[in-house]
């Protein structure tokens, strides 16, 4: 954890951390006596901005941007059924404030295709309602709730950024911590597919931001 102040003049290293869910509270002082306890005389630090600084850098990110790939592919998915690829994110502190998924799945017939990402809480966001019709598979498609064309308004194989069916704006605020799950469901037998490939885009912020 680092103390800063806001003229970034002085830092101080404390030899403890704080779970990804905590919060950080009390008041800010200048221990002269290095006792770790405020004496009467020790003045408090007005303008001070205390947080965990969970990559180390020194510096307050009010948003870090990673890109996590999942190692469960390829997978063939089932055909007809429903097919399950899993990213496990570990680690990271904060809270999502943005999620973007990419994902390249071969299929003949993109139509008969329900694609979703369910959160490691079990909160479900369908990407793509059987869109496509008849054309054939998802490259490098992008699942954005900022693109300008929703999925349903895209062509097959749908190279670039589109809005999801569902906004992926229900997952801001979660913590990104745990095992993501993209699910497909094939509703027809005869044209199996292939889970290529899927990576998640996430903007989160560093936890315990507190002004004092």
């Amino acid at each position: 954890m680092l103390f800063r102040s806001s003229a970034d003049a002085v830092v101080v290293t404390a030899a403890y951390d704080l779970p990804p869910s905590a919060s950080i509270s009390g008041n800010v002082f200048r221990d002269d006596d290095a006792s770790g306890t405020r004496n009467g005389s020790e003045p408090g630090l007005a303008g001070w901005t205390v947080y965990q600084d969970f990559n180390n850098n020194g510096i307050l990110d009010l948003t870090t941007t990673s890109i996590f790939n999942s190692t469960d592919t390829p997978k063939l998915a089932a055909d007809p059924g429903t097919t399950f690829s899993n990213l496990t994110i570990a680690g990271l502190a904060g809270t999502i404030s943005n999620i973007k998924v990419t994902v390249n799945i071969n299929h003949p017939t993109d139509g008969q295709l329900y694609v979703s990402l369910i959160s490691p809480g079990n909160i479900p966001v369908i990407m793509s309602n059987y869109q496509g019709g008849t054309g054939a598979n998802f490259v490098n498609t992008t699942f954005d709730d900022a693109a300008s064309t929703p999925i349903a308004s895209g062509t097959a194989p749908f190279t670039g950024s589109f809005k999801p069916y569902f906004d992926l704006g229900r997952l801001n605020g979660v913590s990104p911590n745990g095992t993501w799950k993209l699910r497909l469901d094939d509703s027809t037998a005869g044209n199996q597919g292939t889970i290529v490939s899927w990576s998640m885009q996430i903007t989160y912020t560093e936890i315990g931001r507190a002004h004092v």
